[in-house]
């Protein structure tokens, strides 16, 4: 699941797609 990364991505995105912590927080880097 999420833990930092789900105040800086819509909860709503996360949960549709299922990411995990491992592919969510390189995708937020590559963003910011």
């Amino acid at each position: 699941g999420c833990g930092t990364c789900v105040s800086a991505c819509p909860s709503g995105a996360i949960q549709q797609r299922g990411f995990k912590d491992g592919q969510l927080l390189p995708m937020i880097d590559e963003i910011t």
